[in-house]
């Protein structure tokens, strides 16, 4: 079976937002249980680094949001001298979020919220803008809720009704992350309910495979103003070896062409 171009093989003009979204797990949370077909080798500490690097450098984005990032992660990217970088640690825990745009992008208005449910998770929101073509980002990492928790107890509901109270009028914002939900969970529906609107509901796709089962758990909702056009993204099954030597990350990620 063929399929079409992956993140990595499709560029845009630079004029128009090309965002990347992508959770690059985080070293301090690997256990090797967790990823059984994975090589020893690249769950060492700092295996994945230059990789991860590397597929950041050959991707389309005008603007890469990336979960679990680490300050190694961060500095070995700095270092890459192409991105302009914005990163916001978690409270109390060794990872956090960030914001890397190209050069010719103008970052602007950069705000940290600590989500007040005392999870230690946060978000990032940013104005970015080029000569054509401008918007608020927010990215974020939702923390987890086990399957049997009541809604109104959830981490998620609480975390995504305050984000969306912070950012106010969704008409030109993009909301991007890790959101650890599926299309199914109320949680989402509250957030198309905010006039979001999914860039990939048209050509939805897996973007890890937690415990054996492939499901989308990552997005790009992006507001009525602006016009989202999805990038392809790498298959996965629930048998995908991830990460692995082709993809240094249990997710895969996920990109869209934003026009203002």
């Amino acid at each position: 079976m063929t399929h079409g171009p992956t993140i990595a093989q499709v560029r845009y003009r630079a004029s128009v937002f090309c965002l990347v979204s992508w959770n690059v797990l985080a070293d301090s949370y690997i256990q090797r249980r967790f990823y059984p077909h994975s090589p020893r080798s690249i769950l060492m500490r700092g295996a994945r680094t230059k990789a991860i690097v590397e597929h950041l450098a050959a991707c389309p984005a005008d603007l890469a949001c990336l979960q679990e990032i680490e300050p190694p992660l961060v500095t070995a990217l700095e270092n890459s001298g192409i991105w302009h970088i914005e990163y916001a640690p978690k409270h109390g825990k060794p990872d956090g979020v960030a914001l890397l745009a190209r050069r010719h992008v103008t970052v602007a208005d950069v705000t940290t919220v600590a989500f007040a449910d005392g999870s230690g998770h946060v978000a990032l929101l940013a104005t970015v803008h080029d000569a054509e073509a401008s918007c608020r980002v927010a990215t974020t990492h939702l923390r987890w809720d086990p399957p049997e928790t009541p809604y109104a107890r959830r981490w998620a509901v609480r975390e995504a009704s305050e984000l969306l109270g912070l950012l106010g009028a969704t008409e030109r914002v993009v909301l991007c992350g890790d959101l650890n939900i599926e299309p199914a969970d109320a949680v989402y529906d509250e957030l198309l309910g905010a006039g979001l609107v999914d860039a990939y509901a048209a050509a939805p796709a897996p973007t890890a495979n937690p415990n054996g089962r492939a499901k989308r758990i990552d997005h790009i909702l992006c507001g009525a103003g602006l016009a989202a056009t999805a990038l392809p993204v790498l298959p996965i099954d629930d048998f995908t070896p991830l990460p692995s030597r082709a993809l240094p990350s249990d997710h895969v990620p996920i990109g869209a062409r934003i026009t203002a």
